[in-house]
């Protein structure tokens, strides 16, 4: 939730990407997913957020994208093993 006093264009996560590249690099574009569970209820749920000005077929594809990307590790790490 974002307070008052903020700049909706202080957007810290794409600050925090950002800083974890080299400096001729821009993130322009992002999806963060997590899981959240309620320990009392043991339910659980995801948590996504994205830019508000980011369109839905971007996010989608990013969603797609790294989806591909974890099957694929997967599947060459069982192959490894084998």
């Amino acid at each position: 939730m974002m307070n008052e006093d903020q700049d909706p264009l202080d957007d810290r996560i794409k600050y925090f990407i950002e800083s974890q590249v080299d400096a001729d690099n821009v993130c322009t574009a992002y999806v963060l997913v997590a899981t959240i569970q309620n320990y009392v209820t043991t339910e659980q749920k995801f948590f996504t957020i994205c830019p508000p000005e980011q369109v839905t077929s971007t996010t989608i594809g990013l969603l797609e994208s790294a989806s591909a990307a974890e099957k694929l590790r997967i599947a060459r790490q069982l192959l490894e093993n084998d």
